[in-house]
């Protein structure tokens, strides 16, 4: 029983996510990556984008966001987000971890 709850992809099962990023092959990677759990995957290569996704979809769980982008940078994309009360519940939206 513990074996089949740790090997289950059931809770990313339907869930829609949006991937960041300004390089299509890592779109392509990790687009490809979570498809295979049964994911909805939403694309984007840019932040200002990426903001407008985020306020059009209140369904979105996750957000899987590059940090080094031409224009707007993945830090200033999230603190845009952030600051809209209406997209800043959704998803559940935590600080990176500095290293």
């Amino acid at each position: 029983m513990l074996e089949r709850l740790h090997s289950s992809s059931e809770v990313l099962r339907r869930r829609k996510v949006l991937v960041v990023d300004d390089d299509v092959r890592n779109i392509f990677a990790l687009t490809s990556l979570l498809e295979n759990q049964e994911m909805e995957v939403i694309s984007t290569t840019s932040g200002r984008s990426a903001i407008e996704i985020v306020e059009g979809t209140p369904d979105l769980s996750l957000v899987l966001m590059d940090i080094m982008m031409p224009e707007m940078d993945g830090y200033e994309t999230m603190r845009q987000i952030r600051s809209n009360p209406n997209s800043a519940r959704s998803p559940s939206w935590r600080s990176p971890r500095r290293r």
